[in-house]
């Protein structure tokens, strides 16, 4: 986010507009003393002159043996506010630090103030806070800080470049889903299904196999009937969210991703097992930060197909109980959609808008894929989900 680092022993130096004011003050005086040849004239001069000196010399003392480091967070999302802290040491050993101005390396030594610190005791450190914005997505670089101070009359602005460098991964700025389609996917995701299995609910009682555990003996029924009889129990298996990423237009894919990040970080939040599947990279179904953070960092990182041909294995063989969430180019479904039995949810890119259909239940009981809602959809969408069982 910085230009090359500029020469350290050269500390660009402008006056403040109070510093221009004394300048032209003793420039005035001076001139009087010329002109009345008066003694007085020559002396108010020459202290208005000390006053600029010592001035410029204070703000060179106050910026020499400064250091710098940052704190990135982790999660950063193109075109939302972040939090970024820098934290300025001060290396000299008895003298402190006073009035400083905090800059990014790309705003310039005298651009727009960042964070300001009114002290810093010698030896110690201050953090300095403030927020950015990150255009888009993928790796961005800091390159270093700019550090000013007007210590200590205010008549000049004097500051010094302090590399500072690190990178952070910017993720794809998420889309959230209207609250229509929010709860029809995640209620999906997070329907519990009753297996057979190690639970706490009874499903039923049975004869003992040998192997069985003795704790799901059942005493009661193996006393009534004379022979040890086993507690069957149930286990709740949580559905989970298969979300598909299929290749799309370059004007349109940052609208894909930025519906697919809002996508996962609504599971996430929900507590629903989810997976992600693109041209380039299969992630398994996990559940938690860790496994959404693997996901936001292919898509931060992702590069569209060079064709529309890809096929998901998912497409072929569907996991049982998964809702499963296709973001797709509106003009070019793919083929394979239709054999998910997908029912459409249409979004509109350009307003951020997204229309939940009526009919969005999902595979029927019967096994039979449900024919595709032939409902017109408007053709100046420019991007789609598709639900699909």
């Amino acid at each position: 986010m910085s230009p090359s680092a500029p020469v350290r022993w050269i500390k660009p130096t402008i006056p403040t507009r109070l510093g221009i004011g004394v300048l032209a003050l003793v420039m005035t005086i001076g001139m009087m003393a010329i002109v009345f040849t008066n003694n007085l004239f020559y002396l108010i001069t020459a202290i208005l002159l000390g006053f600029v000196a010592i001035s410029g010399l204070l703000a060179e003392m106050t910026l020499t043996r400064l250091g710098a480091s940052r704190h990135l967070p982790q999660e950063v999302f193109a075109t939302t506010p972040t939090l970024i802290e820098v934290e300025v040491r001060n290396g000299k050993i008895r003298a402190p630090t006073l009035g400083l101005f905090v800059r990014e390396g790309s705003d310039g030594p005298f651009g727009v103030d960042r964070a300001y610190g009114a002290h810093m005791p010698a030896q110690g450190s201050t953090l300095f806070r403030y927020v950015l914005r990150f255009p888009r997505r993928g790796i961005q670089h800091f390159g270093g800080l700019w550090v000013s101070t007007v210590f200590p009359f205010g008549l000049w602005e004097k500051a010094v470049f302090l590399d500072c460098p690190g990178e952070v991964l910017v993720f794809p700025c998420p889309t959230q889903p209207r609250i229509d389609l929010r709860r029809a996917i995640m209620d999906r995701g997070r329907t519990e299904l009753s297996v057979r299995g190690h639970g706490d609910g009874l499903v039923s009682i049975r004869d003992y196999v040998a192997g069985d555990p003795s704790r799901l003996i059942h005493w009661r029924s193996s006393a009534r009937s004379g022979s040890l009889k086993v507690k069957e129990l149930e286990r709740q298996a949580h559905r989970g969210l298969d979300l598909i990423l299929s290749p799309m237009m370059p004007e349109h894919l940052e609208a894909g991703l930025s519906l697919a990040t809002g996508l996962l970080l609504e599971a996430e939040a929900a507590s629903v097992c989810f997976s992600l599947m693109t041209h380039s990279m299969s992630l398994e179904p996990g559940q938690g930060r860790i496994d959404l953070h693997r996901a936001l960092r292919h898509l931060a990182t992702y590069e569209n197909a060079a064709s529309f041909d890809w096929r998901p294995p998912m497409a072929d063989h569907p996991r049982p109980g998964i809702a499963t969430v296709i973001i797709h180019e509106a003009g070019l479904p793919p083929p394979w959609i239709g054999e998910c039995a997908a029912v459409p949810i249409p979004v509109d890119s350009n307003t951020g808008e997204n229309h939940l259909p009526i009919d969005t239940s999902l595979r029927p009981e019967s096994g039979h894929p449900r024919p595709r809602d032939e409902r017109t959809l408007d053709e100046r969408t420019l991007d789609e989900w598709t639900l699909a069982s």
